[in-house]
């Protein structure tokens, strides 16, 4: 603080000086000039005097020669310095009042962030500057930082919650597999049953495989080297392809379906990864059906656009979550969710691709239907 008070200090009363000085110059020049005038008059009309009083010229030049009018001119100068001097010492005072007033309003709000930023190294995230309404530059700056802050503090509680489900998910079928190891080798699970116990395992390794590909998914799909391909690609095909793999599901849940797919939907799109989006679409609907509600796939052309729009009936997304749903580990309200144990990087891999083609994805929730929809560009 110190540091930038004696710099505003500095710039400020060298301004106020630099001023002074010209305006003092400036001011002494006309003064000069003026007593060199009014000399030279008081000069001439002397000598018409003594010439019409005539007098004789060697003693006019003896007259003229001894006269030094010049006290006037130095008792002039020498207040016009005092009251520079005086002034000098006016603007050092209003230099230092200004710079501190200058460096108080500009460092207060700083201070504020410095504050902040040390206690975000401790872990703690809760802390936020105050918004100074007096200055519209630093309360926008203060603004921006507590948005910074707010985006931090969720950030972290989302890697807390990430690793306490990713923990979760994977030390269920651990536990579950080394127990039925456990079960076979020390004989306390019956020998004719090991194959059903050893698809038990399989089960739960493929549980844990998917696990490890989704979140490898989401390296891959924020690598700086990451790209789409996009080719002409038929949505309607992809889509309804995608739709038949869930058929056992939508069978247990005995869903009505319905699906409106034009007979050809072209569209610039990377297959594999629009293919994930469909995927994960679908799978997170069938999910959150309720047993026999509805299940709805649409393919739309419009605006140049392809549009591709999964519906299904059950409780709605809470308005406050809606913002969010797509985040990275954001999850609603486990007490509410059909999915306490997921992992909230289904929906994030979804924004992530549609993104990287250029086009958005959109959530709506009301009146007990929810609909996921994303488009792309028509060819």
């Amino acid at each position: 603080m110190k540091t930038i008070f004696f710099r505003y200090f500095r710039m400020t009363a060298l301004l106020l000086m630099a001023s002074i000085i010209v305006v003092g110059l400036v001011t002494m020049s006309m003064v000069q000039s003026y007593q060199e005038q009014q000399q030279i008059t008081l000069h001439n009309q002397r000598v018409d005097d003594l010439i019409n009083a005539q007098v004789a010229p060697e003693i006019i030049e003896h007259i003229i020669g001894d006269e030094t009018p010049i006290g006037g001119y130095s008792r002039l100068l020498f207040a016009l310095a005092r009251m520079l001097l005086f002034i000098s010492l006016l603007t050092i005072i209003a230099a230092a009042v200004s710079a501190y007033y200058l460096s108080h309003r500009i460092l207060a709000p700083l201070s504020d962030m410095r504050e902040a930023v040390t206690q975000f190294t401790l872990g703690d995230f809760t802390a936020r500057v105050p918004v100074r309404k007096n200055d519209a530059e630093m309360a926008d700056l203060s603004s921006a930082f507590n948005t910074m802050a707010t985006a931090m503090e969720k950030g972290e509680e989302l890697r807390s919650g990430f690793i306490a489900n990713v923990s979760h998910e994977m030390r269920t079928p651990m536990t579950s597999v080394l127990g039925y190891i456990n079960g076979i080798l020390d004989g306390t699970l019956p020998q004719d049953s090991a194959t059903r116990y050893l698809g038990v395992i399989r089960d739960e390794m493929n549980r844990l495989s998917r696990l490890v590909q989704r979140m490898l998914d989401i390296t891959r799909l924020q690598s700086e080297t990451f790209e789409v391909h996009p080719r002409p690609t038929d949505l309607s095909e992809l889509a309804a392809g995608i739709l038949v793999s869930f058929e056992t599901r939508i069978n247990d849940k005995k869903l009505d379906v319905t699906v409106n797919l034009p007979d050809k939907a072209m569209c610039m799109a990377d297959k594999d990864t629009i293919a994930q989006v469909c995927y994960n679409l679908m799978d997170n609907a069938i999910k959150f059906c309720k047993q026999g509600s509805r299940l709805e796939l649409a393919v739309t052309e419009r605006n140049d656009k392809v549009w591709l729009a999964v519906t299904n009936s059950g409780d709605e997304i809470e308005k406050n979550d809606l913002p969010f749903i797509f985040d990275r580990f954001y999850k609603t309200d486990p007490s509410r969710s059909k999915d306490p144990l997921g992992l909230g990087l289904g929906l994030h891999l979804v924004k992530t691709i549609i993104n990287a083609h250029r086009e958005q994805v959109y959530a709506e929730s009301e009146n007990g239907l929810t609909t996921f929809s994303f488009s792309l560009p028509a060819v």
